[in-house]
């Protein structure tokens, strides 16, 4: 178990953490010039797993509650 008082500060980390990562992202694809090079975002991969399951696709702030609901919960 997490303490509550712990749990929001994670889930800021967390997100800190994805806005850092998807900027570091955006910046090496501006540098890629091939886009066979380039893969599709994680938002994408994760949400047509999602359409495979039935489930609708998410923004990634869902993705990210979710994921940190799934850590937390374990």
């Amino acid at each position: 178990m997490i303490p509550r008082d712990q749990q929001g500060k994670m889930i800021e980390s967390l997100e800190t953490i994805l806005r850092q990562l998807q900027k570091a992202e955006r910046e090496e694809r501006r540098r890629f010039t091939d886009p066979s090079l380039q893969d599709t975002t994680w938002k994408d991969d994760v949400n047509e797993i999602r359409r495979r399951h039935g489930q609708r696709p998410v923004g990634e702030r869902r993705l990210v509650a979710e994921l940190v609901d799934a850590i937390l919960l374990q």
